[in-house]
């Protein structure tokens, strides 16, 4: 790895999907990180970056299929679970299982 490749640099390259700047830059600092840190063995294992990664993935799951440039990008429904699966995954491993958990968590009255 290039010893200067910053976080949103790795967030990007998880697709050639155009995700925008502003999608990365709060998937990043939403986990806690700073997009324009370098990139470390130890910041790709933390907790932080996997929930980062986790938005992007879920990102993708979710993003209009378009065409710019005389390019078109599309996901098929497979593809699409596969990124919100692998979102789900990393959630996991960082310890936040409660992803997918909606509504009312207490006590009926």
């Amino acid at each position: 790895m290039c010893e200067n490749t910053t976080i949103i640099d790795v967030l990007g390259a998880v697709s050639a999907y155009p995700i925008p700047l502003a999608a990365l830059q709060s998937a990043a600092e939403g986990a806690g990180i700073y997009p324009d840190a370098v990139v470390t063995s130890e910041m790709r294992n933390s907790k932080e970056f996997k929930c980062a990664l986790a938005s992007v993935y879920e990102y993708l799951s979710m993003a209009p299929n378009i065409s710019q440039g005389g390019v078109s990008f599309s996901f098929t429904s497979d593809e699409r679970k596969t990124f919100a699966r692998k979102a789900s995954n990393l959630l996991a491993e960082a310890g936040k299982n409660d992803a997918g958990v909606y509504g009312w968590q207490g006590e009926d009255f």
